[in-house]
């Protein structure tokens, strides 16, 4: 009962967190395209978080990476570590590309110039347990944020999110995903990357 409750347990939690990110879309309407369309466009992306490997309960540091992490002179944040680009500067440069080609704005390069901003942040992206009953074996996870506003009224024209999971089967070992200059993690998160820009491309247009 103790087994199954637990991986119960770990179900429950994760899916409450992928529910909690994917609420509150704002889709891009007639009226507000009618507010965009030729205008200047400020793009910001937000400062990410760190990359790090996770408990289940995201509490802390799991004490065999991080050994291994300081064996391998690794800090504590594998996105510096592996030069693995934000997620979030890839959704960004694509959503501008759609808002450029679709509805002829033009790009400001301050806020003092700027219409409409649009904002992107990547508001989480981890490396976590499999479950709470697989503490030695890996998978990412990755939720990113975009946002389109009026510079001056702050009014939301758009927004929209993504959250995912890598699936694996079976996940793999943090030997694994530290090889090759994190070049698993880079793939990886690539493909996370590329999901989530379609995710929120459909969500706001």
């Amino acid at each position: 009962m103790g087994r199954k409750f637990f991986a119960i347990l770990g179900v429950i939690v994760f899916a409450g967190v992928l529910g909690g990110c994917s609420a509150n879309s704002v889709k891009l309407d007639g009226a507000a395209v009618s507010r965009i369309q030729q205008k200047r466009l400020l793009v910001q992306v937000n400062n990410r978080p760190k990359l790090i490997v996770v408990t289940a309960a995201k509490a802390m540091l799991s004490s065999g990476l991080m050994a291994s992490l300081l064996m391998r002179g690794l800090s504590d944040d594998l996105a510096n570590d592996f030069t693995i680009a934000d997620p979030a500067k890839t959704v960004a440069a694509r959503v501008r590309q759609r808002l450029v080609s679709k509805h002829a704005m033009k790009i400001a390069t301050s806020r003092a110039h700027a219409d409409i901003v649009l904002e992107v942040t990547n508001t989480g992206w981890e490396v976590t347990h499999g479950s709470l009953l697989n503490m030695t074996s890996y998978h990412p996870n990755l939720h990113v944020t975009a946002q389109l506003m009026e510079a001056r009224s702050k009014k939301v024209l758009l927004q929209a999110n993504c959250a995912f999971q890598q699936k694996i089967t079976p996940w793999r070992g943090y030997e694994e995903i530290l090889a090759n200059k994190g070049a698993v993690l880079k793939a990886d998160f690539n493909q996370l990357t590329a999901k989530c820009v379609n995710q929120i491309l459909a969500k706001a247009f």
